[in-house]
């Protein structure tokens, strides 16, 4: 396909970048959806969670790229549907994990962005040293979950 047939389908190289995310989100979000059916443990749903997005990140990196870590390839204001809906449910899980008692009580989001953001640096280390083991990746994203978990788990007697 030349280059100007593409604008046949797309008028714009934003509303091709636009619709290709959007297809990523959706891919990223049913992965995490899929990751948790079946788990009713709502800190096993939150491992399993951070399992699956650095399995998104290791299986699918030009995408992991474009979709987290390039900066200004879409317009901001214009956040996915999926994108938001991947966020709101690990935040529903967080919730759930705090209503079980085994999270300490606070506010779910900035809880929910705080495991996100830790499975999201191991992520993006990997991405930008694509030579590096995954099993390496796996085993660092299960400690640094653990400890963050256990830093956020209501303590015990």
């Amino acid at each position: 396909m030349h280059p100007p047939a593409l604008y046949h389908y797309w008028p714009s190289r934003t509303h091709l970048l636009r619709e290709a995310s959007a297809l990523g989100w959706e891919r990223f979000r049913a992965g995490q959806s899929a990751s948790v059916t079946g788990a009713d443990d709502p800190i096993v749903r939150l491992e399993q969670r951070g399992r699956a997005y650095l399995e998104f990140s290791l299986a699918e990196p030009a995408l992991f790229r474009v979709l987290f870590l390039l900066p200004g390839s879409m317009d901001p204001s214009a956040a996915p549907a999926a994108e938001g809906q991947a966020m709101t449910e690990l935040t529903a899980d967080v919730a759930a994990a705090m209503r079980a008692g085994v999270l300490l009580p606070q506010d779910p989001l900035t809880t929910a962005l705080v495991l996100w953001s830790a499975v999201h640096g191991i992520a993006s280390l990997w991405a930008a040293t694509p030579g590096m083991p995954a099993d390496l990746a796996r085993s660092v994203a299960h400690a640094s979950q653990r400890a963050v978990l256990t830093g956020l788990a209501t303590p015990t007697e």
